[in-house]
């Protein structure tokens, strides 16, 4: 007997191209949780920028991580702060399964703490001043950054970063280029 033949369809994935995402910071965007063991370079960063007490009770800081723009060391939002506060309320599912990204970076000078009373605590957070700008790196075929341009014209504005609910993280999309 004659094996049976199947046909099947090449599968080709689109050409992943990179383009730099730049958003205005219109209130602090709040820095996410504390990790549980504190690296001694980002302890050391740290501690050149603010005094040892605020460093030993910070509750929300930022990683920090190199920049693929810079290349330097800079404070970053983890990459799903992309994925899920900006590009998911943007497209659709399909679509943002075909996109990646890199963390959403600012400069250190950007970045300073917050502190505020809360129900008989203090909240020491590192935050995104208002009126600075952050930048990321998203991979995507063209015609879905092109989608994405599209909506960037309108400059919408969207919430990322933690204490959102409190009217924290208002961000404004400012421009795509191709890099």
């Amino acid at each position: 007997m004659a094996k049976k033949q199947t046909l099947t369809t090449p599968t080709t994935t689109p050409t992943l191209q990179s383009y730099l995402l730049q958003v205005k910071v219109l209130t602090p965007v709040v820095a996410p949780n504390k990790p549980e063991y504190l690296p001694p370079n980002l302890k050391q960063i740290l501690l050149k920028k603010y005094d040892e007490e605020v460093v030993e009770h910070i509750d929300r800081m930022f990683f920090r991580t190199v920049c693929p723009i810079h290349n330097e060391l800079e404070p970053c939002l983890l990459g799903g702060a992309v994925r899920y506060g900006i590009l998911r309320p943007l497209l659709t599912p399909q679509t943002i399964k075909q996109t990646q990204n890199t963390p959403l970076f600012t400069k250190e000078d950007f970045v300073t703490v917050y502190t505020q009373r809360r129900k008989e605590a203090l909240l020491i957070a590192e935050v995104i001043v208002p009126g600075s700008t952050c930048h990321t790196i998203i991979r995507t075929p063209p015609n879905i950054a092109q989608q994405l341009q599209e909506i960037i014209k309108h400059k919408p504005i969207l919430r990322i970063g933690a204490l959102k609910n409190l009217g924290f993280g208002e961000i404004q999309l400012l421009t795509l280029q191709r890099v």
